[in-house]
């Protein structure tokens, strides 16, 4: 949608005094987070137990441009999201956790994150110089799965996407082979035994399978660690709110979002535990 009607839209239903009759996100992931998926398409008011007919109208945005131009807009976003933390109110409504993992035979157990950041810039190419057998080390990961690949790069590649220049620095090496999603990972590590594969919280539920989910930093991903924040790959998903402005909906936007994170095979909820 052009930001230039976005913007005359919401002028227009404040004025008439009919803005109760849209429900407007604002999302700072760039549609990362996938919430659409979790509003759908149309009328919301049963999803949020609301009176009257209401829309979820969702539009991506940048920090900055949420910062300065919304008022009574709540937004999404990521706990890397540069957003002014003295002026919004941050509420966690899921948990998103990145795993790793190799194939059942590699004897390797633990790995931590300076080591992955090596393997995936492209500086280690053999197990051995990770105590393993003497064999092509392959990296892969679920880079159709954005939210993880977003988290990957960040708290693993150290990227700051945001950044106004593109980064040259600690990017994903030539070589990575992108497995999609959780059936791609299952079969590129049961095709392949020297591969090491990063991907959603989803893949940890297929442990016993042709493969094994890997410490990190000496911390295995379980609910337990992962809601304590002892593991250290966690993206927290946030609803955000401007401390000097109401948003009447926000409670029934927040009860939405943890009520459908609790379904997700790839999310966790911390309100829901």
């Amino acid at each position: 949608m052009d930001k230039l009607f976005l913007m005359l839209f919401l002028l227009l239903t404040l004025w008439t005094g009919r803005a109760d009759e849209v429900l407007y996100i604002a999302d700072l992931s760039g549609g990362n987070m996938e919430l659409q998926k979790f509003f759908g398409i149309g009328h919301v008011e049963k999803l949020l137990q609301l009176a009257g007919n209401r829309d979820a109208v969702i539009e991506n945005m940048l920090p900055g441009e949420w910062s300065s131009k919304s008022s009574g807009v709540p937004a999404v976003a990521e706990s890397f999201c540069p957003v002014d933390e003295k002026s919004v109110n941050a509420d966690v409504f899921a948990l998103l956790p990145v795993v790793v993992l190799v194939s059942k035979d590699n004897p390797l157990e633990d790995i931590s994150v300076s080591d992955l950041q090596r393997i995936y810039s492209g500086k280690v190419g053999n197990w051995q110089r990770l105590g393993g057998a003497n064999a092509k080390l392959y990296y892969a990961g679920c880079a159709g799965e954005q939210g993880v690949l977003r988290a990957f790069k960040t708290l693993v590649m150290k990227q700051n996407l945001f950044a106004a220049e593109k980064q040259v620095l600690n990017e994903i090496a030539p070589g990575f082979i992108d497995c999609g999603g959780k059936n791609g990972a299952a079969a590129l590590l049961k095709m392949q035994k020297g591969v090491i594969v990063f991907g959603s919280y989803e893949l940890a539920s297929g442990n016993a399978g042709d493969h094994k989910v890997l410490k990190i930093n000496g911390v295995y991903p379980d609910k337990k660690s992962i809601l304590s924040g002892r593991y250290p790959l966690v993206v927290k998903y946030l609803l955000l709110h401007r401390k000097n402005s109401s948003c009447a909906y926000k409670k029934a936007i927040l009860d939405f979002l943890i009520s459908r994170s609790v379904v997700s095979k790839k999310l966790l909820s911390p309100a829901a535990q």
